[in-house]
């Protein structure tokens, strides 16, 4: 796992959520973005992270201490980014049509980088809309997306800040993830093999029956493509059994 800086921590409180928006650590060593020299096969989605799913029951928020990274983004197809986030949504197999709302960090290529939120209804292409200026690279902040902690609404919270930017609410979450994602092969997992260049996906919780919960024991982590397929022999992950500490990498990469 990476090296733990101290952490500033602001506990927010509307009514019985208490959401962690905690703001920056001290910076990590800089990381040097790292190109895996693999081709291209834009546009494919692929994750590294985990998951929780509720089995049915609400969750009502989902955050993480994310270190800002900065990765390698193939220049060459257009539109491509590597993006890492935590996310509502619902249960559903992979690749399934599935509303979902998130936020987390995203890069571009030539060095474009903003703090980014998603969200999708079933059916429709998903939307974004940047927030600026993104947190500060090779720093941890604090990704939350919370569920009628303004009733009726989505809420986004980063780096210790409220965005008031939410969406109403147009789905009920029953899973929570965390997780970086790339469009492409000739695009870096954030996260080197190095223990303290990788991605750090820290104090993953979740917000269920009144009370928030570390991603372990439960959760799934998965290393794959849309399609499903294992993607191992490209991307790492350590293998917490409790706690809410997830670490990812790419293989081909030292840092």
């Amino acid at each position: 796992m990476g090296m733990r800086p101290a952490i500033v921590v602001v506990l927010v409180s509307v009514g019985l959520m208490t959401p962690v928006t905690g703001t920056f650590a001290q910076p990590r060593s800089a990381q040097g973005a790292c190109n895996p020299n693999r081709p291209s096969d834009f546009p494919l989605n692929r994750w590294a992270g985990w998951n929780v799913d509720g089995r049915g029951q609400t969750i009502g928020g989902v955050y993480a201490r994310i270190f800002n990274y900065v990765p390698y983004v193939d220049p060459v197809s257009q539109g491509d980014f590597v993006y890492t986030w935590t996310m509502l949504t619902v249960d559903h197999p992979l690749g399934a049509d599935a509303p979902y709302v998130q936020v987390g960090w995203v890069q571009f290529a030539n060095g474009e980088r903003h703090t980014m939120e998603q969200w999708k209804k079933v059916g429709e292409p998903p939307l974004s809309r940047f927030v600026d200026p993104p947190q500060a690279s090779n720093t941890y902040s604090y990704y939350d997306v919370l569920y009628n902690y303004r009733k009726g609404n989505f809420t986004f919270m980063v780096g210790g800040r409220d965005l008031h930017d939410d969406l109403p609410a147009w789905f009920t979450p029953t899973r929570a993830e965390v997780y970086a994602e790339t469009l492409s092969l000739a695009s870096q997992m954030p996260g080197g093999r190095d223990p303290g260049s990788r991605q750090d996906l820290l104090d993953s919780s979740y917000y269920m029956n009144g009370a928030w919960h570390s991603f372990m024991p439960g959760a799934t982590i998965n290393v794959n493509d849309i399609r499903g397929r294992d993607d191992s022999q490209y991307f790492g992950h350590t293998s917490p059994l409790s706690g809410g500490d997830l670490s990812i990498w790419d293989t081909a990469c030292t840092r």
